[in-house]
């Protein structure tokens, strides 16, 4: 992560530590206008929730940029960040997909009750990203593919006209 005098650059992996510094970064610096530069190939779900859920808090005058890959939860934190500006740079894209978390436990405990707690979780979850994907207006034949568990890749005309729609509502 790098930071110049209003902008931060976050290229890295969606986990607890590094959504942590960026946090402690944007703090450190809210009293200024601030554009983040976000790219990322995806990572852990919790800490995209949590950096998207401060996003829509925190209350700066920041702007979140994506520049060249928006894959998997760093495209769930763009579209959800709805209290920020935002904007896609070109050759921007994102690789989409439902969450494919290993819900086994141990290997003892293949069918206990948490496993098919996770498994039911698992299955409410895609059932509600499926939704969103649906509601930023992921096209029918994107949905489909999405919904057999497949990847999508979305390049920088779709990505934009998803923001142009987002923005719209």
């Amino acid at each position: 992560m790098k930071l110049t005098k209003k902008s931060i650059y976050f290229d890295d992996e969606i986990n607890e530590k590094t959504i942590s510094d960026l946090i402690d970064k944007i703090d450190e610096h809210s009293d200024k206008k601030i554009n983040l530069y976000f790219t990322s190939g995806g990572g852990g779900v919790s800490a995209g929730i949590v950096f998207t859920d401060y996003l829509n808090q925190c209350g700066y005058d920041l702007t979140l940029i994506s520049s060249w890959t928006l894959n998997s939860g760093a495209f769930d934190i763009f579209f959800k960040a709805v209290n920020v500006d935002r904007r896609i740079m070109p050759n921007t894209h994102s690789l989409i997909h439902l969450s494919r978390r290993d819900v086994s436990t141990i290997e003892l405990l293949k069918n206990n009750s948490y496993d098919s707690f996770l498994k039911k979780e698992l299955e409410e979850t895609n059932s509600e990203w499926l939704e969103f994907f649906k509601e930023v207006g992921i096209k029918e034949k994107h949905l489909k593919q999405i919904a057999k568990g497949e990847d999508v890749i979305l390049r920088y005309e779709e990505l934009a006209e998803l923001l142009q729609v987002a923005e719209s509502v």
